[in-house]
């Protein structure tokens, strides 16, 4: 009976004899020691290596592979959220934060100047502006008109209504010059672009002289410009400097007309809505990319650490078969 006790506490202390040499197989001392008389040390080492790769993945593999699986959902995410946020800061860069409204709408008590209230001087000029404007475009509808019909196209003359709404396009377009300040909501921009409508109304101003006296000498006999009268026919020429010459000279007056006017009813610019909309969505969309990318990082650190940690255990079963192996020739050396 005693000896059957000291059987079953000697089996408790030590283990099954089965068990433990089997936990001692999967030591890693043991690979090296296993692999120290092999003939080729490369091919060795190349089983060392693996056999370490295998051992620390049956320990970390699930968290390995649980990382990349999450990393590569995480870079597509980021992917996505990277496009929406420069998408949203290009729309915000391409919206205008300020836009004109009126006073009422924009809850402004600043009211527009009353035209009785006007000083008499702007009240002048913008008086002549405006019967100015309305001869120069009646004289660009006309001279449109009149070459038409004189042209001698059956169309016209049968239809001469067609010719008459032919020729209210050149005010529109002189209209429709004019217009462009309304997209521009800088002072500067609007005035650049008024000197460049008074420069190109000046150049064919000149223009239109030189033409005009070229086809019309009246009694002074003619101007005897050879070199410029070589050219054939100037009447093409002069039609055209004409008509541009209206068309420019009218949006030249109603850009000065509007600059008289805006100072005494100057726009009120108001937050655009859209603009609104769009930097709420960017403020709302910041935070949670910015959470991304911190999650992102995160789980790539943690997975660059595995992965190092993984190498350096494989490098150290390496160190300690090299070790291994040099004292065993250093052993052989002796004897």
């Amino acid at each position: 009976m005693p000896r059957a006790k000291s059987q079953k506490l000697r089996l408790a202390r030590n283990g099954p004899p089965q068990a433990s040499n089997q936990a001692k197989a999967q030591t890693p001392e043991d690979i090296g020691r296993k692999l120290s008389r092999h003939h080729d040390a490369g091919e060795a080492m190349r089983i060392i290596e693996e056999q370490g790769g295998l051992e620390f993945d049956s320990q970390h593999g699930a968290e390995i592979e649980r990382l990349r699986q999450e990393s590569a959902e995480l870079d597509a995410r980021y992917a996505t959220s990277s496009e929406t946020l420069k998408e949203l800061e290009k729309r915000k860069a391409s919206t205008r934060r300020y836009i004109k409204s009126s006073p009422v709408y924009a809850g402004s008590e600043d009211k527009p100047v009353k035209f009785r209230h006007w000083p008499g001087k702007d009240k002048v000029l913008i008086v002549l502006i405006s019967v100015c404007l309305l001869v120069v475009l009646g004289m660009g509808a006309a001279n449109v008109y009149a070459n038409l019909m004189a042209s001698g196209t059956p169309v016209f003359l049968e239809a001469p209504w067609l010719a008459a709404m032919l020729s209210a396009l050149l005010p529109i377009a002189s209209i429709s010059v004019k217009f462009v300040t309304g997209f521009m909501s800088l002072d500067t921009s609007r005035k650049r672009y008024a000197i460049t409508i008074y420069g190109l109304t000046l150049a064919t101003l000149a223009v239109w002289s030189v033409l005009f006296a070229m086809n019309f000498s009246g009694v002074s006999g003619g101007i005897d410009w050879q070199a410029l009268e070589s050219g054939g026919n100037k009447g093409p020429a002069l039609v055209w400097s004409q008509m541009m010459l209206e068309m420019l000279a009218g949006a030249a007056l109603f850009l000065a007309a509007e600059d008289i006017a805006m100072r005494y009813a100057p726009d009120v610019y108001v937050e655009n809505l859209e603009y609104l909309e769009i930097e709420k969505a960017l403020k709302a969309h910041l935070p949670q990319h910015e959470d991304l990318c911190a999650r992102r990082a995160e789980i790539q650190g943690r997975l660059n650490a595995l992965l190092a940690e993984r190498q350096a255990y494989i490098n150290h079963k390496l160190a300690d078969y090299v070790a291994l192996r040099a004292r065993l020739d250093a052993a052989r050396d002796i004897l």
